[in-house]
């Protein structure tokens, strides 16, 4: 009697060293502007922590929804958004350079407060102070708020 081997789907199978692998961190994070906690998940790109990066300056993408970003176990519905698939894909087809993504979770009730409370504060073309961390460090950072080309319709 033949033995049936049942292939690994994606997620079981070992990484393969032609794929590059990139880094997932997790930062619990107190936010003051809602007084809530929310997860920072934080994606190294391939060969971040190598020795010849150390002092390479990566770009930095900042995305809502971080639950949704890496993680079908942590996404809405069991569909993550695949966004460490396609920056491994697109570095390693050389179309983007490698960077560094950010997700910040929303606050799993009434996420729509995340995207406009704060901005109800504030006025298109003010510039507001934004933390970062730069260098290991907290940085505050001056950012312009632009109207979104959707609003302009």
């Amino acid at each position: 009697m033949a033995e049936t081997i049942q292939r690994p789907t994606d997620a079981q199978a070992p990484p393969s060293p032609a794929r590059p692998l990139g880094e997932l961190k997790l930062h619990p994070f107190k936010s003051t502007v809602f007084g809530n906690k929310r997860m920072l998940r934080v994606w190294l790109p391939p060969g971040y922590g190598d020795r010849l990066s150390r002092k390479r300056l990566y770009p930095v993408l900042y995305l809502n929804d971080g639950q949704n970003l890496f993680d079908p176990a942590t996404a809405f519905g069991g569909v993550e958004w695949q966004v460490d698939e396609t920056a491994e894909r697109l570095i390693q087809e050389r179309r983007i350079e490698p960077l560094i993504i950010v997700g910040i979770d929303n606050a799993k009730v009434a996420n729509s407060d995340d995207l406009f409370r704060v901005l109800d504060k504030y006025q298109i073309g003010q510039t507001v102070q934004v933390q970062i961390w730069r260098d290991g460090k907290r940085v505050s950072v001056p950012v312009r708020l632009m109207e979104s080309p959707d609003s302009r319709r």
